[in-house]
């Protein structure tokens, strides 16, 4: 896996392959593991990451991986922001560290443009 993204090609897109998403994904896992629900605690690695694939393909963020590896990742995922609290203090209480939901990135007044967040079933539908 490489160190460094590439960088959005003409139209806002990254092209990133599966090694790279899961190198990623692993380095959260073990970061924050322990602040996701029991059933993505218990899943395996594999199958939480297909899992991840199969909502942001839902949601529009991602097209892949395809058999190849490749994979592309859409403009609209830089919509959204995810993170933890540091030592386990709340920034902000309207998000918790406990629920590990992505939030929409502000808009311009500052405020989201979207009330469900990325993960939420309500906008994501039943997966």
């Amino acid at each position: 896996a490489s160190s460094a993204w590439p960088q959005p090609d003409a139209y806002g897109c990254l092209h990133v392959n599966a090694e790279d998403m899961a190198a990623l994904f692993y380095s959260v896992r073990e970061a924050h593991g322990e602040n996701w629900g029991s059933e993505a605690r218990n899943k395996s690695a594999r199958s939480l990451l297909n899992d991840v694939y199969k909502k942001m393909r839902l949601v529009g963020l991602l097209r892949g991986p395809d058999a190849a590896g490749n994979i592309l990742i859409l403009p609209t995922a830089a919509r959204y922001a995810a993170s933890y609290d540091k030592n386990g203090q709340e920034a902000d209480r309207s998000r918790t560290k406990s629920n590990g939901k992505a939030k929409p990135a502000p808009g311009k007044n500052g405020k989201s443009s979207q009330n469900e967040s990325l993960w939420s079933t309500k906008s994501a539908g039943n997966v």
